[in-house]
């Protein structure tokens, strides 16, 4: 057995390569991560945990901070390293303002991800119905749609920010594993609302603001003659009126949230489990139903 070298893995030595092999005197495994050696991407230690991932930290021009992980999972049924997975996401935290990007060998055959639904006769049901509570916990979406191994999707790739993908697809791989790829949008054009100006009528001042429409108003009928049109007299009337709610009626400026910083992990825990629970009393509700019908 023989360890192999970055430049092994890397045999173009366009890319910098971060890796995190095997532990023990296993020396054929392990996960790592290869960028461009233009980009400037930094190992994230404390949040890899006892399991084979990997995570880098990388900041581009004009955009919020990426985190992107890599992750092995040796079989379908390995709780530990599932166990580990969470919590290596919980270290990583809701990270609402920032760009996540996991992506490996997950082993979970039994979902039809095209479906969203778990096949009828898949093993370890609740490994599998635990990997997906913990991408709901962090708002990650899978993408990866395509078989990746036989009529398995095996190798994933999930994300934050779905919105940022361009595309997916699966290639041909260099094993028996089919190749993943998505592509993605890093400067998004965003569409902001500006801030504007929204009127507190409750603490307006009427009685000033009804003198100011009686003198004006005075004011639009003396200037009227036989000539004037009826337009003009609207176009005169509307500034006055909006020129009273500048004057007697305070304003506040609205400023846009682009996420809810206050929605955590275990607030979601607490609405699936919610939900979970308003399912059950409207399935046994229908079934009391039937039965007095019956």
């Amino acid at each position: 057995m023989r360890l192999y070298s970055s430049d092994e893995t890397n045999p173009t030595n366009q890319y910098e390569v971060l890796r995190r092999d095997r532990g023990g005197d296993d020396h054929h495994g392990g996960v790592f991560i290869a960028y461009k050696k233009d980009m400037v991407a930094v190992q994230v230690e404390e949040l890899e945990t006892d399991c084979e991932i990997l995570w880098c930290t990388m900041s581009l021009a004009g955009c919020k901070a990426l985190h992107i992980g890599a992750y092995y999972r040796p079989h379908e049924g390995d709780e530990q390293s599932l166990l580990e997975l969470r919590k290596s996401l919980e270290r990583l935290g809701n990270r609402h303002n920032q760009t996540i990007i996991l992506g490996g060998d997950f082993n979970f055959p039994g979902w039809n991800w095209k479906d969203n639904t778990i096949k009828p006769r898949c093993s370890h049901r609740g490994q599998h119905v635990m990997f997906r509570e913990a991408l709901d916990d962090h708002s990650l979406v899978q993408l990866i749609l395509e078989p990746t191994q036989i009529d398995n999707t095996l190798d994933l790739i999930c994300t934050n920010k779905p919105s940022s993908v361009v595309q997916t697809k699966v290639i041909p791989g260099i094993s028996d594993h089919e190749c993943p790829i998505a592509e993605f949008d890093l400067s998004p054009i965003r569409t902001q609302q500006r801030p504007r100006q929204i009127p507190m009528y409750g603490k307006a001042d009427w009685q000033s603001y009804k003198q100011h429409i009686e003198k004006a108003g005075k004011g639009i009928v003396d200037s009227m003659d036989g000539n004037t049109d009826i337009d003009s007299v609207w176009a005169m009337l509307n500034d006055v009126i909006e020129e009273g709610l500048r004057l007697y009626v305070p304003h506040k400026q609205t400023k846009q949230l682009d996420s809810l910083p206050y929605i955590t992990p275990q607030m979601r825990k607490l609405f699936r489990k919610r939900d979970r629970t308003y399912n059950r009393m409207k399935q046994l509700r229908k079934d009391v139903n039937n039965h007095r019908r019956a």
